[in-house]
């Protein structure tokens, strides 16, 4: 059975001679298809069906049993044919089922996995029983929560004509009645919480995206639904229904919708910028609005959306991953992220083995391509260094400039911060952090008041201050209370940090298990800044300083109490089992820490090129003679200054009421108000600015002007 949408695929052809602006410029199709060559296999070998498979044991050889049974009905050992009741059937397994034996309900969220195999599944063979039976499931084809709609919109288009046009019937029907009330979570939950509104395709007109700020979903959520509707509302019959309302008014709604994000972008930025988790998530609901709009203006506007996602995200890509800050992040891992897949199925650039890497099923099977100019921001191919500064607004994007984030670019590494004003999602904030290339991939630094344990996450008791490739970062105790009315920043951070700061002792390597236990039970309020340093790298720590060699990045840090300790898991550790199970060390297997301790604690960390110094000696040398560290007032009043090997001076001066640091970079007082000249993006290779964005690589370049209804392409 041809399927024409795998045709299309194959007569993609790019076009040098193309505007600037269309993918049809993206100059390496011929590594991308070698890149994603045996990938629909790879995706399909990931297999589907089983975490939806009801779950007992035997009751004579306790041996497991995977069944379709609910929850109550009679079932029969495979194993010695002894009848025994199901029980709870599993997160996933099935729920409730029809007069005709099918599967209408299943827990959790399931095809947020099982879709995309199946699609490949069925790409390789339209006509594979299991998964034709497995989608037919009434049980399978309600499931319109965000994720497995974003898969079923990538599926339709494709392989409707496959299912048939009584599939087709019975998905349209399912789809127009679509609501839910309660979160079928895809984690622990069984059913999540009740939502108030409910959450469907066509959302809550008049809300970014179609959601409200208190439960309306966040924004990957959002884009994955209101794109969904979108391609059924151009892909179903003209009198069909989606989520109760008469399709032509679902489209008219949410295309205003999206209209209205994508301007906003041009106008103030995302809420949930460069984020590696999430980012995948809307970048592929994008792809689907691009690939499957059969209307010019929500095709151009899936366009620009995904190339304000990469064009921003991949300024700050090192060795294949963010850098800098994230909103609803983590720092690069030893195991590659689906965000750092996507990337590499691109651009191709990362020392990561990829071996073993899955591209995912919505951009293998799709024709957008990251344009010329975009690809070569991507790929670092302009001129380095370079500084960027950017205008962050809240995260429903109701408020401009909330946040301000400074970020450097260099030949190996790249560093970033951000200034906060609030207390927003603080475990997943990547508040600052160096990426500097490795051997075998990113190597990835982070730290700050430890409340997470973690290299990353917001503490309200740390604040940052960055120029070029120096950060300074300190840890403060909380002031009393003001008299004066608080500002709305004042007001965030002693809501949630009036709690006195503990001093501690850092345990020493040979401390006991009891110990090093006492010390982490204890740790997340200390008095302390930490830095996390990728294990395995040379370390050179000489009391108030450390000197770390990161492949071709060398790094110094100064802790601005005048000294260092040394966290190190102790010579005797659990064993693995209990390891595992109690997380005591877990950060260890990937991780050195460096401690500074006080009331005001902190450091300095300024990074350089290896190629610059030769070797780490020469560096520390350099750094020891040319450089300079005034503490005489932090540990009264959190005052710093720094100049640095590039001869500036940056001065912090820790603010105990807020959440930012007050400062001046070589004199100048820094303005949080004017943050980037009022720009959303502000380099010299993307510049946002009052609804125009212009791109370019230092050769060729092009700005998109939406101030109007419709963007208008150019080149510059």
């Amino acid at each position: 059975m041809n399927i024409p949408w795998l045709q299309k695929l194959q007569q993609f052809q790019p076009d040098d001679s193309a505007p600037a602006w269309s993918p049809l410029t993206y100059p390496d199709e011929k590594g991308f298809q070698k890149r994603i060559e045996g990938m629909i296999e790879r995706v399909a070998e990931q297999g589907f069906r089983q975490r939806t498979k009801s779950r007992s044991r035997c009751p004579d050889t306790d041996k497991p049993v995977l069944t379709d049974a609910l929850k109550g009905d009679t079932i029969a050992s495979p194993y010695t044919g002894k009848l025994y009741t199901q029980g709870y059937t599993g997160h996933f397994g099935p729920r409730e089922r029809n007069e005709n034996g099918q599967i209408t309900r299943y827990g959790g969220d399931p095809l947020k996995n099982d879709l995309p195999p199946a699609l490949a599944t069925l790409l390789l063979n339209p006509e594979d029983p299991e998964a034709l039976r497995y989608l037919s499931q009434p049980g399978s084809m309600r499931q319109q929560y965000h994720f497995a709609a974003k898969n079923w919109a990538r599926f339709y288009p494709i392989l409707a004509d496959v299912m048939g046009e009584r599939w087709q019937r019975e998905f349209a029907e399912l789809v127009a009645v679509y609501k839910e009330t309660q979160k079928p979570s895809d984690g622990k939950r069984d059913r999540g919480q009740w939502v108030g509104p409910p959450h469907t395709l066509v959302g809550e007109p008049g809300m970014l995206l179609g959601g409200n700020i208190a439960n309306g979903g966040t924004e990957n959520h959002k884009i994955m639904w209101r794109t969904s509707c979108l391609v059924y509302a151009q892909h179903f019959a003209e009198d069909a229904v989606i989520s109760g309302h008469p399709i032509a008014e679902a489209k008219v709604l949410v295309s205003e919708m999206i209209r209205d994000f994508v301007q906003r972008l041009f106008r103030m930025g995302n809420g949930e910028y460069d984020s590696c988790t999430y980012y995948p998530h809307s970048i592929e609901g994008f792809l689907n609005l691009y690939d499957f709009s059969r209307d010019r203006e929500l095709k151009e506007l899936g366009h620009i959306a995904l190339d304000y996602f990469l064009v921003t995200s991949g300024l700050k890509i090192i060795d294949g991953a963010p850098a800098g800050a994230q909103k609803r992040g983590f720092l690069p891992r030893t195991e590659q992220s689906e965000f750092e897949s996507m990337l590499w199925a691109w651009i191709n650039d990362t020392g990561r083995d990829v071996s073993q890497t899955v591209v995912p099923i919505h951009q293998i099977t799709s024709l957008y391509r990251p344009n010329r100019v975009i690809l070569n921001i991507m790929r670092k191919k302009i001129s380095l260094p370079f500084e960027c500064f950017m205008r962050r607004p809240s995260y429903h994007m109701d408020n401009p400039n909330c946040f301000q984030e400074s970020f450097y670019c260099s030949t190996s590494f790249g560093l970033g911060n951000v200034a906060q004003t609030m207390i927003d999602n603080p475990t997943q904030q990547v508040v600052w952090s160096l990426v500097a290339k490795g051997k075998k991939g990113p190597l990835s630094f982070g730290g700050g008041q430890p409340q997470f344990l973690s290299p990353y996450g917001h503490s309200p008791y740390t604040q940052t201050i960055q120029r070029r490739s120096v950060l300074i970062l300190a840890t403060g105790q909380t002031a009393p209370m003001p008299a004066e009315k608080l500002t709305n920043e004042q007001a965030q951070r002693y809501r949630v940090a009036q709690r006195h700061l503990e001093l501690l002792t850092v345990p020493a390597k040979s401390a006991t298990e009891e110990e090093f236990r006492a010390f982490f039970d204890k740790a997340a309020r200390s008095a302390a800044s930490w830095l996390f340093v990728p294990k395995d790298l040379c370390l050179l720590h000489e009391g108030g300083r450390a000197f770390i060699e990161a492949h071709k990045t060398l790094i110094a840090v100064h802790s601005l109490t005048g000294t260092f300790d040394l966290l190190q898991p102790p010579e005797n550790p659990p064993d693995g089992d209990n390891n595992a199970a109690n997380g005591l060390f877990r950060f260890f297997d990937r991780y050195a820490v460096l401690v500074s301790s006080g009331n005001f604690s902190g450091y300095v960390l300024e990074a350089a090129e290896k190629s610059d110094y030769a070797t780490l000696d020469n560096f520390a040398a350099a750094v020891k003679d040319a450089t300079g560290l005034s503490t005489i007032d932090f540990d009264v009043h959190g005052r710093v200054a720094y100049h640095s090997l590039k001869g500036d001076r940056i001065e912090l001066t820790y603010d105990p009421t807020g959440l930012r640091a007050a400062g001046a970079i070589n004199g100048k007082p820094i303005d949080y108000d004017n943050w980037a000249d009022g720009a959303v993006y502000e380099s010299p290779y993307v510049r946002i600015k009052d609804g125009i964005m212009s791109i370019t690589d230092g050769i060729e370049g092009y700005k998109m002007d939406f101030t109007g209804d419709r963007a208008v392409f150019e080149p510059i």
